[in-house]
């Protein structure tokens, strides 16, 4: 049996599909995103994407920013025989038809590594910031599996929907943009498509998945 996750995206509470901005003190975050200052110490304390890679910067001067590198991630573990893996799937809250992902991870998967295989699957590459939260009724057991010798985790088993562009404005923006890269007569048809990077002749199809690509994106992470 595998515990089965529907991760939800609320576009209320996050930024794009996967990031948790504060809103609420924006004056105070600056030029370096989502910040908080560390009392009178005169550190400023910048989150980046992945958390591994969160630095503090000591402001001594206007123009002199010391970096302090961040801690090495521990050393990612391969699940041995025996082992439990979980089945997670991965839904964008609002997307019309649904777009999803499921995957197998490891049981001992942390939240920061899951974050990458999220990530991965969607073809995105960290933008924002993210966060996760629990809420009642976004969480359905469904089974718990054995890890299978010669399987590699994690693994994508499975996807509907092409996966929205970063910076799209979020399942309604990508809609929108959808429907202007495939309209010749949309106002903004040649600027989307050069946006998206899209070839002469060449759709959009809003429906496209390839479960065996997306497994590749998940290479790096086993």
């Amino acid at each position: 049996m595998a515990t089965a996750i529907a991760l939800a995206v609320s576009e209320e509470e996050f930024d794009e599909f996967g990031a948790f901005i504060d809103h609420e003190d924006d004056a105070d975050h600056g030029d370096f995103g989502d910040s908080t200052h560390d009392g009178g110490s005169g550190r400023l304390r910048v989150a980046a994407e992945p958390p591994s890679n969160v630095i503090q910067m000591r402001q001594s001067r206007v123009g002199s920013v010391e970096e302090i590198p961040a801690a090495k991630k521990p050393p990612r573990k391969k699940p041995t025989a025996g082992a439990t893996a979980f089945q997670l799937k991965i839904q964008l809250k609002g997307s019309k038809p649904p777009i999803w992902r499921r995957v197998l991870v490891p049981g001992s998967m942390r939240l920061s590594e899951l974050h990458e295989v999220i990530q991965s699957v969607f073809e995105w590459q960290g933008y924002h910031l993210h966060s996760f939260e629990v809420s009642p009724g976004s969480t359905t057991l469904e089974k718990i599996v054995p890890t299978v010798n010669g399987q590699d985790y994690p693994c994508c088993t499975g996807g509907r929907g092409a996966a929205p562009s970063e910076d799209s404005g979020g399942v309604w923006g990508w809609a929108e943009k959808v429907e202007a890269a495939n309209d010749p007569a949309h106002e903004e048809h040649d600027e989307i498509r050069d946006w998206l990077g899209l070839a002469a002749g060449e759709t959009l199809d809003p429906k496209a998945f390839d479960v065996a690509e997306a497994d590749d994106e998940l290479d790096h992470l086993r």
